[in-house]
């Protein structure tokens, strides 16, 4: 939900001045106007005293539970599913009346899907190309990302959880915005409140296009030189250091009022292969992975992380030969052990990892997932899903188990975007953090 959407007062929206006005302007000028079925000053009667807030995951207060329970209670099973399902769109300009945003309108009102993830754009190319590896990925653009996600946002009867890999910034995916320097670069200076800065900026941005949800802070530890995939995501190879400054970013991105996602527990750092091609095997005991690389992941979620996404690793001192985001085993010691209350979500299930596997939407359900991540087919996921519901292989409590917590987290964005309006000063705010990284990180 776009903060500024929102805003009954006209001067909450006016345009900053400063870097990338122009493009500014006409993002907040498209919030500006539009006009969701749950516009907050209606919704505020309804849940004025459900607030929740962030420890170690969204709480509910009791008035805050019964809200939750009734919007449960009122949705039916089909819904429930979808709401456990998010797939994902690009921010390139998009007319309403094309194939693809049909699509987009069918997830939502057909499937009923709980968000999106949000992707850069994407540059029209022929099928005639002769260089297979030709990439046609390109920077989003602010203003088709902000009118894709506000259009979807205002058919859903639910408050979407609009997410992004916003790793480095908004600048990761959308051009116009602030980049910062990747993880490692703040392990390097060292310093907690840059990390914390770089959060909330992000939050600020990512709130000012309708974006909600960041699949960040990576705490993976970075102590496998050969890792193909981790290595300056990561924070640095120090587990305490890396513990620190995620859990600093993660308090970062809650002060702007976004909802931080750490990732890949239980950590993908000493891997030596890549997920998104192949399944990795850890081979580590359990002590060393404690010592290493599930010490973030614990601080992290002590520091108020309410989201948490499940790698496809084959840990051996977990759940041997089965990918983590599919073994019971990896969350059950995420809730038991580390104390999480709040939503685990799949790493995407179109990686290679766990590509083939039968039923892949329903063994992740199973197994404790409760958002599932951009299944390759979003229609034969729910399909699936409803099938293991009716003839008995998949249980319905953990369905229902699965929905509340993707609706309270819906509730604590919605409650965010009323109390913590985006102001006029974010493209100010993000130069000056960027420019305090720089000079702490650089020396200039």
């Amino acid at each position: 939900m776009v903060l500024v959407a929102h805003a009954e007062d006209d001067n909450r929206c006016r345009v900053p001045e400063g870097r990338h006005t122009s493009l500014l302007r006409g993002v907040w000028s498209t919030i500006r106007n539009v006009r969701l079925p749950f516009r907050l000053g209606a919704l505020a009667g309804v849940v004025a005293t459900a607030i929740l807030t962030v420890t170690a995951a969204p709480q509910l207060d009791p008035q805050a539970a019964r809200w939750v329970a009734a919007t449960l209670e009122g949705m039916t099973l089909d819904q429930k599913v979808g709401q456990l399902i998010m797939p994902s769109f690009r921010s390139t300009y998009l007319s309403s009346d094309s194939d693809v945003y049909d699509e987009l309108v069918s997830r939502v009102h057909e499937q009923h899907v709980g968000g999106f993830l949000l992707f850069g754009g994407r540059e029209p190319a022929p099928d005639v190309l002769l260089n297979a590896g030709y990439s046609r990925s390109v920077l989003g653009q602010p203003l088709a990302a902000a009118s894709v996600a506000n259009r979807l946002q205002a058919i859903s009867a639910l408050p979407l959880l609009n997410s992004a890999d916003f790793e480095t910034g908004v600048g990761f995916r959308i051009g116009g915005a602030t980049t910062f320097p990747r993880a490692m670069a703040f392990g390097a200076a060292g310093d907690d409140r840059l990390a914390f800065e770089a959060g909330r900026i992000t939050a600020l941005e990512a709130r000012a296009l309708g974006i909600h949800v960041n699949f960040a802070p990576v705490a993976d530890v970075n102590n496998n030189p050969r890792n193909p995939v981790i290595n300056t995501r990561s924070f640095g190879e120090d587990p305490a250091m890396v513990a620190r400054l995620a859990a600093a970013y993660v308090r970062g991105l809650t002060e702007g009022g976004m909802i931080a996602t750490l990732k890949h527990f239980p950590g993908h750092g000493g891997a030596t292969a890549d997920s998104h091609t192949t399944l990795p095997v850890l081979t580590e005991t359990l002590a060393e992975l404690e010592d290493r690389d599930l010490a973030p992941f614990a601080t992290a979620v002590e520091a108020g992380a309410p989201s948490v996404m499940i790698g496809h690793l084959d840990v051996e001192a977990i759940a041997p030969g089965v990918p983590s985001s599919l073994a019971p085993e990896t969350y059950a010691y995420l809730r038991e052990e580390l104390g999480f209350e709040g939503v685990a979500i799949t790493d995407s299930l179109g990686m290679g990892a766990v590509a083939g596997t039968p039923a892949l939407a329903v063994k992740a359900l199973q197994a404790g997932a409760d958002l599932l991540l951009m299944p390759a087919d979003t229609r034969r996921a729910h399909q699936t899903i409803t099938r293991a519901l009716d003839d008995g292989s998949l249980d319905r409590a953990r369905v229902e188990e699965a929905a509340a917590r993707v609706v309270a987290l819906q509730r604590w964005q919605a409650r965010t975007a009323q109390d913590r309006p985006v102001d006029d000063s974010v493209v100010e705010k993000a130069e000056a953090a960027s420019a305090a990284l720089r000079e702490a990180a650089y020396g200039y």
